[in-house]
């Protein structure tokens, strides 16, 4: 499973096509969020996180959500109470959606046997075609 989210038109536009495409991945309860910058790090320094992530888009019982700008903003402290998400909240892990030094935000998952064997390789994926697009943008 590879994606590319630059299709000639790298920045917001291309990040949007991603997010319409989040249906197609295969889970069936998530939420992505991203951090309005991407943060650097490197190993052995501590870095400060923002208090907010931008929540991006949900899928719910498979049936995609993309979120409207005036309300993706959200404390990190509520990513996973946010009204958008299922009800049932228990068995939620975090993936974080990083690419060599950079972390560009969270995939939230419902915690089910088919992510447990794509997660990983799904997060990956994902976060590679996000910097793939970021860096087109520099």
């Amino acid at each position: 499973m590879t994606w590319t989210t630059n299709y000639g038109k790298p920045g917001e536009e291309a990040l949007g096509r991603l997010i319409r495409q989040m249906d197609r991945i295969g889970l069936v309860n998530a939420a992505m969020y991203l951090y309005r910058e991407p943060i650097a790090y490197s190993d052995g320094d501590a870095v400060q996180l923002p208090e907010t992530m931008q929540l991006r888009c949900v899928l719910r019982s498979g049936k995609l959500f993309t979120i409207p700008a005036n309300r993706t903003t959200c404390p990190i402290a509520e990513i996973y109470i946010r009204d958008e998400l299922p009800a049932e909240k228990l068995g939620y892990v975090s993936y974080p959606l990083f690419c060599g030094k950079y972390l560009f935000g969270m995939l939230v998952c419902r915690a089910d046997g088919r992510l447990f064997e794509i997660g990983e390789f799904l997060t990956f994926q994902l976060s590679r075609a996000i910097y793939v697009n970021w860096i087109s943008t520099q």
